[in-house]
């Protein structure tokens, strides 16, 4: 689990579609909707960790991203032309440091 002030840590993320990785290299945008502890959501630009066929996107936090400590979660937000596409929430826990 990341820590309250951690940067460099990889958010990845698998899109799954009945099951299965998710071809999205064709998707035209591609976001992380990250909602924070206090209901605030901040919008992150993810890229592919290969080609986008395996579904898999990533995101390297910088400082200032995980700034409150507590349950996040996250949706993975994909256009494909005119069609708009989220996943299911993911959630994460951001522990205090102590």
């Amino acid at each position: 689990m990341p820590s309250l002030g951690d940067v460099g840590t990889v958010i990845r993320v698998t899109v799954v579609e009945n099951g299965e990785p998710l071809d999205i290299s064709d998707a035209t945008l591609k976001e992380y909707r990250l909602r924070k502890p206090d209901a605030s959501v901040v919008t992150k630009d993810p890229a592919f960790t290969t080609d986008g066929t395996d579904g898999k996107l990533e995101y390297t936090v910088v400082d200032g991203d995980l700034d409150q400590s507590g349950l996040w979660s996250l949706l993975v937000y994909l256009e494909f032309g005119t069609n708009h596409w989220y996943t299911k929430k993911l959630s994460f826990v951001v522990d205090p440091i102590y």
